[in-house]
């Protein structure tokens, strides 16, 4: 059977509801660690990835814009153009993975690849925001921290992964493109 639109846009928004919740909760857990200023687990991301990987591309896209829509709404424009540009290369890294490598990755790669694409997204995007390259002095941190927080975020996502295929039984959206 396929998906109609209806089930296409109703699990977007489910989808898109959880990781904006799971990064709210993310932030709030986030400011109680002694982490780095920008630093960040990434634990929304672990959906996000998710989508890109069994759901393809447009899904993680759509995800991806209705979470940097909800920044730019509640921490204003520049906020909201560093995480749609994090994200999309983040995105767009994890697919072009995926296709390139076909099932030769795993979860815990992807995770990390889309943690380092997202803060090189990021370091991009606030450079450009203020005309400066100064932020690339913060990439060597943003660069390790991608890697160990795309571990984490990795060995989540490994670990719920099959789980989440259960959950959501319609999986087949991606897999008829093919």
């Amino acid at each position: 059977m396929k998906p109609t639109p209806a089930y296409k846009t109703a699990l977007t928004g489910i989808l898109a509801a959880l990781t904006l919740a799971v990064s709210v909760l993310e932030r709030a857990v986030t400011a109680t660690l002694p982490l780095p200023p920008g630093v960040r687990l990434g634990l929304s991301n672990v959906i996000v990835t998710f989508c890109c990987v069994e759901l393809g591309l447009p899904f993680a896209l759509a995800i991806i814009l209705i979470k940097a829509g909800f920044l730019l709404l509640v921490s204003g424009p520049v906020a909201g153009f560093i995480s749609v540009s994090g994200g999309v290369l983040s995105v767009l890294a994890v697919f072009a993975a995926k296709k390139l490598l076909k099932d030769k990755v795993s979860y815990f790669g992807i995770c990390i690849l889309s943690a380092v694409s997202h803060n090189l997204g990021q370091v991009l995007a606030a450079s450009a925001s203020v005309g400066s390259m100064m932020y690339f002095a913060s990439a060597p941190l943003l660069l390790f921290a991608g890697i160990v927080c795309g571990a984490v975020t990795g060995a989540v996502l490994t670990a719920v992964g099959p789980a989440m295929k259960n959950v959501l039984p319609k999986l087949t959206i991606k897999k008829e493109k093919r």
